[in-house]
């Protein structure tokens, strides 16, 4: 199995995990490996029909993407690269027709990384912070956000949620999942006016430490194009890049 390979699982492993700490949640796998998870979040990149395999089975995405179509919920499709014709016609059939990428990126890990002053680990008690931090530095709606810091994720036993504050204040956040030689970088997020100060730096080398330290020695993480450069520039190269599939 390719590094590739290792780290498409690990986050699919990933998904499933977080999903599964979210109530009312539900996800299923098909003979072909494709996934079904239904989140309920108003996300629609977490409910959705995951593609494991590099040619999907067709049938298998049919058949899921019409079990979604019932739900009341945001979802897409996600491939990893370009959907063949096949799946390009079922996704035409859903009104899935709006591409959003996001580069599967990766960085081995080679010792233990320092821990910057400011930075710590969040808990279920700083629940409100952690909510206000991911809100603003996403500039999303509290309702999307607002689940990804629930004390059953916070206190995850297989996670870490990282905060840096200044002068008390929290300025930024981080979360890792680890699993077995991986860890995966999620929620890293800065309040606006604190940016290009070093802060999502500091809390995304606190992750990679921690997860070193638990003996994961590959990172990953998913980025989109407006700061996949900003990942490079620590050393993460990109995989692969997927393709989700939103209503047009």
């Amino acid at each position: 199995m390719t590094q590739t390979d290792e780290t498409v699982r690990a986050l699919f492993g990933t998904l499933e995990r977080v999903v599964g700490r979210v109530p009312g949640a539900w996800r299923r796998q098909g003979e072909h490996t494709t996934r079904l998870l239904v989140s309920r979040l108003p996300l629609a990149t977490l409910n959705g029909v995951f593609t494991e395999r590099l040619e999907p089975d067709a049938d298998e995405v049919a058949e899921f993407a019409g079990v979604l179509a019932k739900e009341d919920v945001p979802w897409s499709v996600q491939v990893r690269g370009e959907p063949a014709p096949a799946l390009e016609k079922i996704l035409r059939a859903h009104g899935l027709t709006q591409p959003h990428a996001l580069h599967l990126m990766a960085k081995e890990l080679d010792g233990p990384a320092p821990v910057r002053d400011g930075v710590r680990v969040a808990g279920a008690r700083d629940q409100q912070d952690y909510a206000d931090v991911l809100t603003m530095g996403f500039e999303a709606p509290r309702e999307v956000m607002g689940p990804f810091a629930s004390p059953a994720l916070l206190e995850a036993p297989w996670a870490t949620a990282y905060l840096r504050e200044q002068d008390g204040e929290p300025v930024a956040t981080s979360y890792a999942v680890r699993d077995g030689r991986h860890v995966g970088l999620f929620n890293v997020a800065t309040l606006p006016r604190h940016r290009r100060h070093g802060h999502g730096r500091a809390v995304v080398e606190a992750a990679m430490g921690g997860g070193y330290a638990e003996g994961a020695r590959w990172a990953y993480l998913q980025a989109a194009d407006d700061v996949s450069p900003w990942y490079a520039s620590m050393g993460f190269r990109t995989l692969e890049t997927w393709t989700y599939f939103l209503p047009g």
